[in-house]
């Protein structure tokens, strides 16, 4: 086998092919088998244009590989599905850098580039695998040409034509070809991808992004066993809010409510029965009185509760949900894929009386109460609930508290609440609800927690917010008469904010003009292609209708045809659009083939001809090139194969563009001649 003069091409687009796998993977393709891979793609950029072989047989490059596939299932772990496959894939195309010597070869690597899509789908369903997913589908044809290009050439026994020439220039026309053949695929992709009916779950569930999110939200308070809490940038959901815009303050969005005390800083939901609770906090179907229509799209996670902005009275969603009594929303079934819901929500709280019941409840305390504490609500104690809760507020202002991430340095193993409350004053926003809520029921106010997200970034290009996992939290809500259900929040700062203002913390960020567009997009990309629901695919197909009906009607006694055709239903227009379609492909088909030549001798005959004429070697009729050519001052072996190269593109029946390009390439010989001559003149 002849050596390959671009021999290094074919390398350098199988390794293009693993980079976009590994970034559409993400945190699980960080792992031990890259330092397997980088070695392995450098020995091929360097052996590929010498033509060396890998010095290892190929049965034991198999041993070597079956080998370390066992140590990544040791290393992994048999139930970590997706850590195993990601590393037996990075494997796998290690060990198939050291044989790029086929076209076999680069179908083997289309084939992990396959399964690796497969992966980084399972871990993410962002607008960014959509764009891995482009770039995969250029690259991967684009390796499957080129190989098989120079495979061809090298069983013909001989390199390109004109080796001396420009070699790449094929590799551009394979780039054009390229690019032709992906923007013809994406209408069609496009068309399928709406007109293929779609199940009402996804076959699978989509799991989590790769790793822990340590910040986020949780149906209760647990922070006694945390040592330190790490911020989690991860959006968690998006939401446009229809209605009045609310004001910085009000950007608190509830989830679930805890109503249980469990000692310390825990508590749990501990819901109250439903026969507690008034009528009064019923769902409401029509959402009478609501302020705000949220549409919420929750990014792919664990999913229970909704979340929204207030009180929410009505609930839209692809997936049953249901109502608690005490007014939160959640899923009937958790779920793990991305749902969008629409949300009826009221920021006004409840009016009616408390019953004795549920008052009971939003004053129940733990059976081990620290005394100093108990002190404490003591002193804080005001003549009536309102001078109680501004008591508390107010000491929580003035005493010195601080927001932090993490345990002081005194309490290595984590502090208690009676610790938070009266030595360590340093805390997160679960101490911070967990304290107020305690000493809030301590002075006979009834109170309870609630957990949620708080702030948001408003992205001007979509018009919505993105709340992010860091922004999670937790406040509390005491019932004050005449008022009802009052939101009160004691935490200094929220996570990520730089204010002392409780009101102003973590609220009002407007995302910057490409973060905005990202975010835009991504809000687009999970609507349209994640959250396509079979409701949302008729919604599109009747709107296309309705607009054909339409433009039948419009057109009148024009089109009759069309319209008796739309009567009898989508069955006969489908085979219409089918028909047009296929039309059009097998024209546009036949377009690019004659503009490419597609190996056509005429067309190769027509470009022959006119190369001649233009470099003045005789006109249209047939013969006056050799009596030009024997007029021409040129060696008499380059004018034999200059004149073999005419007989064969002019007049002969194997005319192919590897003798055009020899044409071209004889043609500006003799243009350099004649000008070298005029030089001398």
């Amino acid at each position: 086998m002849r050596p390959d003069p671009q021999g290094w091409v074919t390398p350098i687009l199988v390794a293009g092919i693993a980079l976009v796998l590994f970034l559409a993977i993400g945190n699980d393709a960080l792992q031990w088998p890259l330092l397997l891979w980088l070695p392995a793609t450098l020995w091929s950029l360097w052996a590929g244009p010498r033509d060396r072989t890998f010095p290892l047989s190929g049965r034991l490059r198999f041993l070597a590989l079956l080998s370390l596939m066992l140590v990544a299932v040791a290393v992994a772990g048999l139930g970590n599905w997706l850590a195993m496959a990601s590393q037996i894939l990075i494997l796998a195309l290690s060990f198939k850098a050291l044989e790029l010597r086929q076209l076999r070869d680069v179908y083997q690597v289309s084939a992990l580039a396959l399964l690796g899509l497969g992966i980084a789908a399972w871990l993410r369903v962002d607008l960014a695998l959509g764009f891995y997913l482009l770039l995969e589908v250029l690259l991967v044809p684009l390796a499957l040409l080129w190989q098989g290009y120079w495979d061809a050439r090298r069983e013909q026994g001989a390199l390109l034509a004109g080796r001396g020439g420009d070699g790449l220039a094929p590799l551009r026309r394979l780039i054009l070809f390229d690019l032709g053949f992906v923007l013809l695929l994406l209408p069609l992709l496009v068309l399928f991808f709406l007109l293929l009916p779609r199940t009402p779950t996804p076959l699978w569930h989509w799991g989590a992004a790769a790793g822990t999110a340590v910040s986020g939200f949780q149906a209760k308070l647990d922070p006694s066993d945390i040592r330190q809490l790490s911020l989690d940038p991860a959006v968690a959901f998006r939401a446009r809010i229809q209605g009045t815009p609310p004001r910085p303050d009000e950007l608190y969005w509830q989830g679930a409510i805890l109503w249980r005390d469990d000692g310390g800083a825990n508590w749990s939901r501990g819901l109250p029965p439903a026969a507690d609770f008034p009528q009064a906090q019923r769902a409401d179907a029509h959402g009478d009185g609501a302020s705000w229509r949220e549409t919420v799209l929750l990014s792919p996670g664990a999913h229970e509760f909704l979340f929204s902005l207030g009180q929410m009275q009505a609930v839209q969603s692809s997936r049953p949900v249901e109502r608690l009594p005490d007014g939160t929303w959640r899923l009937r079934e958790p779920s793990q894929e991305p749902l969008r819901y629409t949300a009826l929500a009221n920021p006004a709280g409840e009016f009616s009386p408390l019953p004795a019941s549920l008052r009971a409840a939003a004053l129940q305390l733990p059976a081990k109460i620290d005394p100093q504490v108990v002190d404490l609500a003591r002193r804080l104690r005001g003549g009536d609930s309102q001078a109680s809760v501004a008591n508390i507020l107010h000491w929580f202002a003035s005493s010195g508290f601080r927001y932090s991430l993490k345990t002081p340095a005194a309490y290595p193993r984590g502090q208690s609440l009676s610790d938070f409350l009266l030595r360590t004053h340093e805390g997160y926003c679960e101490y911070y609800a967990a304290g107020l809520a305690l000493l809030l029921r301590l002075d006979g106010v009834p109170a309870r927690v609630v957990v949620g997200y708080r702030g948001g970034e408003f992205n001007p290009v979509g018009g919505f917010y993105v709340v992010r996992q860091s922004m999670a939290h937790a406040w509390v809500q005491a019932w004050l008469p005449g008022r009802g259900w009052v939101r009160l929040d004691a935490t200094p700062a929220a996570p990520g904010s730089t204010t002392t203002d409780s009101a102003a913390a973590g609220q009002g960020a407007v995302l910057s003009g490409g973060a905005g567009l990202w975010n835009w997009l991504q809000w687009q990309w999970l609507n349209w292609v994640i959250q396509l629901t079979p409701a949302k695919q008729r919604s599109l197909w009747s709107a296309g209708g309705s607009m054909l009906q339409n433009l039948g009607h419009w057109q009148g006694p024009r089109l009759p045809r069309v319209q008796t055709l739309w009567q009898h239903g989508t069955h006969h227009l489908g085979l219409l659009a089918g028909g047009l379609l296929a039309v059009g492909g097998v024209l546009l088909l036949r377009i690019l083939r004659r503009r490419t030549g597609g190996g056509e001798v005429e067309l190769w005959q027509r470009r022959a001809r006119r190369r001649l004429q233009r470099a003045g070697l005789g006109d249209s009729r047939p013969g006056t090139e050799f009596a030009a050519l024997a007029r021409a001052d040129l060696p008499q072996e380059e004018r034999r194969r200059l004149a073999d190269l005419i007989r064969r593109q002019r007049y002969g029946p194997r005319a192919d563009r590897a003798g055009d390009e020899a044409l071209k390439r004889g043609l500006r010989a003799i243009q350099r001649r004649r000008g070298q001559g005029m030089g001398r003149n």
